[in-house]
């Protein structure tokens, strides 16, 4: 909230005057409030703005929904003691600050997921998800495969080249910041199929007599 907070004033949020925006975090519900101190002319947030043909999704950062994305127009001037909102109007819902619920590992020789398009099962290029847990900004992400038979990818074609896409459940790339580092650790296994002799003999006599006919 204080970030939010300072970067609203520092900018004005567009309204004249400065330092009149108050940013407040109601624990119990989970929700925060963004209220002007000064005389407002009538303030609305947006939370879904269009910028530059860009649409930006905050939505989730400041409890709101796509559908519903601005906050209540604030016509008249909020009060406040010792930088605290005595009448706070919060976003109408619980705000998340995950940058991703779910982080899902794409790759070339995924062969595992399907998903539904245009009311048809298709195969996507989903390898295996990861489900982010209740950690805080900035803490290191440890995800220790237990089972490999849940993990585990077959493949019956060679492939010269590996790909790995992360993305979010969404299908849009994690925004990792510049000092996030992601390490993955694969393990490759080939099968080789033992052959008798007498069969690649057999299989040899096969080969013969089709490239006769």
């Amino acid at each position: 909230c204080s970030t939010i907070q300072s970067l609203l004033n520092a900018s004005s949020g567009g309204v004249p005057g400065s330092m009149a925006f108050i940013v407040q975090y109601d624990a119990v519900s989970n929700r925060i409030s963004i209220m002007y101190t000064a005389n407002p002319a009538s303030i609305q947030i947006e939370t879904y703005p269009l910028i530059n043909q860009i649409r930006y999704d905050m939505t989730r950062i400041f409890g709101t929904r796509i559908n519903n994305s601005k906050s209540q127009t604030q016509t008249a001037v909020a009060t406040a003691s010792n930088g605290v909102l005595v009448n706070p109007v919060y976003f109408p819902f619980s705000i998340d600050l995950k940058v991703a619920d779910v982080i899902r590992i794409h790759s070339n020789v995924a062969k595992r997921f399907f998903e539904l398009k245009n009311k048809r099962l298709t195969q996507n290029s989903v390898l295996f998800e990861i489900v982010v847990p209740n950690i805080s900004n900035g803490s290191t992400l440890v995800f220790e495969n237990l089972n490999s038979d849940n993990y585990k990818q077959e493949i019956y074609s060679n492939f010269d080249n590996l790909t790995i896409d992360i993305k979010t459940k969404d299908g849009t790339p994690v925004p990792f910041k510049a000092n996030c580092q992601f390490n993955m650790t694969f393990t490759v296994e080939r099968e080789i199929e033992d052959v008798k002799p007498e069969d690649r003999l057999k299989n040899l006599q096969n080969f013969n007599q089709l490239s006769s006919v």
